[in-house]
């Protein structure tokens, strides 16, 4: 199941707009996943619905804080000055 979910992510990665910083969480949850035996075992462990961390690994849902956190990481926004337009 895992690398069916792995592939799937891999072949909708451009689709889904992921960033490097994305791609670092999504790769983590993974791993995170993969060390509990199973997706359920790790959703079962940490309170949170099977179907929720599927859809985040398949890229259908944003990943949440708590997500985040489970893995080790923190939502950062970034802003930056706009690119001046050309004329």
């Amino acid at each position: 199941m895992i690398r069916e979910l792995a592939n799937d992510f891999k072949e909708n990665l451009m689709t889904i707009g992921t960033t490097e910083g994305t791609t670092a969480v999504l790769v983590a949850l993974r791993k995170a996943v993969e060390g509990a035996g199973s997706q359920k075992a790790w959703c079962d462990h940490n309170g949170l619905s099977e179907g929720t961390i599927s859809d985040v690994l398949r890229g259908r849902r944003d990943i949440t804080d708590r997500v985040a956190d489970l893995v080790g990481f923190e939502r950062v926004t970034v802003y930056r000055p706009k690119r001046k337009a050309k004329a």
